[in-house]
């Protein structure tokens, strides 16, 4: 079983007297809130971009085709078979000025 960050454990009665408070740190700090009742984990506070992020990961873990792409990345990374961005595309790559 993976074990995670929640958060700060904070009780369903004080997640009511801050919410906007709460809801400012996850979304400006990134910060997430596991809101308990009775002592029992009932609900998660996050930013919308981090829950986006996760259901975004959590599709990709799931999909095959993503999946097999990804290990055999991996393995053609781990035998060096890369490939640079003109071989890929058939384009010269664009020398961006440094400033």
């Amino acid at each position: 079983m993976y074990t995670y960050d929640m958060g700060e454990i904070i009780s369903v009665t004080t997640a009511r007297k801050n919410l906007l408070s709460l809801v400012n740190e996850a979304d400006k700090l990134y910060k997430r809130f596991t809101i308990t009742k009775n002592g029992e984990d009932i609900a998660v506070l996050m930013s919308a971009s981090e829950f986006e992020s996760w259901v975004e990961t959590l599709l990709t873990l799931s999909d095959k085709k993503s999946m097999k792409d990804i290990r055999n990345t991996e393995k053609a990374i781990k035998e060096n078979r890369l490939a640079d961005f003109e071989t890929v595309t058939g384009k010269a790559p664009v020398k961006r000025k440094r400033k």
